[in-house]
C-alpha cells in the first residue's frame, strides 16, 4: 500500500504529545478504528539514528503490554526521509 493510499484510508483528528517525534491521531474512514500514528523526522540522516530506529521497530514488534499500542504497519515517505509508526 503506498502513502496516497494510507492517506485516503485514514482520517488526522488530533495531535499528541511528543518527544522527539510527532504524535498524531487518526481514524480509519472505513472502519473507524482508531489508531496513533508517530512520525519520526529524518529517521535515516546518519548511521547511528538508523540503529535507534530499526531497534525501535522491532522493539515495538515484539512485544505486548497493556499500556502500549502494538505496531501495526512501518512506512516511509516518499516525499522526504520521515518514517511513520502506526
Amino acid at each position: 500500500m503506498d502513502t496516497k493510499d494510507r492517506a485516503e484510508r485514514l482520517a488526522l483528528y488530533g495531535r499528541l504529545e511528543g518527544g522527539a517525534a510527532r504524535v498524531v491521531a487518526v481514524r480509519e474512514r472505513n472502519t473507524g478504528s482508531q489508531h496513533v500514528i508517530k512520525v519520526i523526522n529524518n529517521a535515516f540522516a546518519c548511521s547511528e539514528d538508523a540503529q535507534r530506529v530499526v531497534r525501535e521497530v522491532a522493539y515495538q514488534r515484539s512485544v505486548t503490554h497493556q499500556n502500549l499500542l502494538p505496531l501495526t504497519e512501518a512506512f516511509y515517505s516518499q516525499l522526504s526521509a520521515d518514517l511513520y509508526l502506526l
